[in-house]
């Protein structure tokens, strides 16, 4: 048998039910052979019958012709591509599988696919040498760099477009793998950029040229940053005129929107053609973001956080818990205002005051908010003297030392408590009394007392 001979059944043994065992043989009888049984193998039937067995054997010779290789075939071909001639170690022998004729192999008459090209020599022991390869036909890409372009010097980077297949990758001056060509001051005349595809292993490439005109060079416009309640403006700066705009906030025309709805920075793109160059390049408007004033006052013990109360001079103290700002500006009202991110203030008068904060931020934008009011009297005071008779002026008794809730007891010279009044509302007129000195004690909710005299005069 031939060492690359198909495995085969054996026949002719008796009885039949018997086992075989031996090299190369299998329990039923099939023998395959191969290169490592090349010589004379000798293999066993055995057949039992009861407790009797029996056993014949018998040689079988597996021979093998010359070792033979091709290696003019590679193991991929990518199309198109000529024919591949085929030279084996070994002549005499012959070629076959898809594609070949004679001693060639053609991948175009394959065709796309995986191929095996077989190489057969004959030999006196009637045991031919086979040598097989396998090969991989692919198609190679066609691949398209796009026409060739103008650009304007001074433009943004741009990325170049019309090409195919996607998925390749771009080489040469001034370009990235993906194909955005950015050009430099120092960059005029002409350059040739290499576009390439590699699909199965098969690469193709192409070349377009892109020409670097520099009599209508590109001015950037310069960076914006803008208030979100500043009016609609019309973008004027950039050279040379005649593009078109496009991006976040801005008509084709350059006019830019600002508003919450474009807050944070907006790069435009500004477009043009001239002649036979084009252009791009690109302007980021900042619309600055509005921060939230969060200020108050300090409440007094009379009043609010929105609304103090005091008696002059009173101190007023202000809460700033506003972020995002670059600056402040206090109002107090009464003339006075404080840098100051956390201010106090002395108000010296009496009156009523609204307190408003600006802040500052972005380019010059601000936001004024109302924080609060105050309100105050006269300088602390308790009169020696009032006058109840009638004239609207100075008719009761008014106290100002205090805004807490206070009691007012009267008591004549005798120590007799002639008014007595919880929560006093300055009301006390002396009715029915005398002309003359009494004396007074007050006292706040906190505890605070007055004492005093006081003379009526009619």
């Amino acid at each position: 048998m031939c060492a690359n001979g198909e495995s085969i059944q054996l026949t002719g043994f008796s009885p039949e039910g018997g086992t075989w065992s031996g090299p190369g043989i299998t329990a039923n009888g099939v023998f395959t052979p191969s290169t490592d049984l090349i010589g004379v193998q000798t293999i066993s039937y055995t057949v039992a019958n009861g407790s009797c067995r029996s056993t014949s054997t018998k040689t079988i010779t597996v021979e093998t012709g010359p070792e033979v290789t091709f290696t003019t075939l590679p193991p991929t071909v990518c199309l198109p591509n000529g024919a591949i001639p085929l030279t084996a170690s070994l002549t005499g022998g012959v070629f076959s599988g898809p594609g070949v004729a004679g001693d060639v192999f053609d991948p175009a008459v394959a065709g796309v696919g995986t191929h095996v090209i077989t190489y057969t020599l004959a030999n006196a022991t009637g045991c031919a040498s086979i040598s097989k390869q396998q090969v991989v036909v692919n198609q190679t890409p066609a691949v398209v760099a796009g026409p060739d372009e103008r650009f304007c010097a001074g433009s943004s980077p741009i990325q170049l477009t019309d090409f195919s297949p996607a998925g390749g990758t771009w080489s040469g001056t001034g370009v990235s793998p993906t194909g955005l060509f950015t050009l430099t001051a120092d960059m005029t005349g002409t350059y040739a950029l290499t576009y390439t595809v590699i699909t199965n292993n098969c690469s193709a490439s192409a070349t377009k040229i892109i020409t670097i005109d520099s009599t209508n060079p590109f001015i950037a416009s310069p960076d914006q940053v803008v208030c979100a309640d500043t009016a609609p403006f019309l973008i004027t700066d950039a050279v040379p005129a005649g593009g078109t705009w496009s991006g976040n906030g801005v008509s084709p025309t350059g006019l830019f929107t600002p508003g919450t709805l474009v807050i944070g920075a907006n790069v435009l793109t500004y477009t043009i053609s001239l002649g036979t160059c084009r252009g791009i390049i690109t302007k980021t408007i900042t619309v600055a973001p509005v921060p939230e004033i969060v200020a108050s006052a300090e409440p007094t013990e009379c009043g609010s956080a929105t609304e103090l109360r005091g008696y002059a001079p009173f101190t007023a103290k202000f809460n700033n818990a506003t972020t995002g700002a670059t600056g402040y500006l206090w109002d107090f009202g009464d003339g006075s205002t404080s840098n100051e991110a956390v201010p106090n203030h002395v108000y010296t008068k009496d009156g009523n005051f609204e307190v408003k904060l600006t802040v500052y931020f972005g380019n010059n934008c601000q936001l004024t908010q109302e924080i609060a009011s105050v309100i105050t009297d006269k300088k602390q005071l308790i009169p020696n003297v009032f006058t109840p008779n009638g004239d609207g002026k100075n008719d009761t008794f008014v106290p100002g030392i205090t805004c807490l809730p206070t009691d007012l007891k009267i008591f004549n010279r005798w120590g007799q408590v002639v008014y007595n009044q919880k929560n006093y509302q300055n009301t006390w007129d002396g009715k029915d009394l005398p002309e003359g000195i009494y004396y007074y004690h007050l006292t706040n909710s906190k505890g605070t007392n007055w004492k005093g005299w006081v003379e009526i005069i009619r």
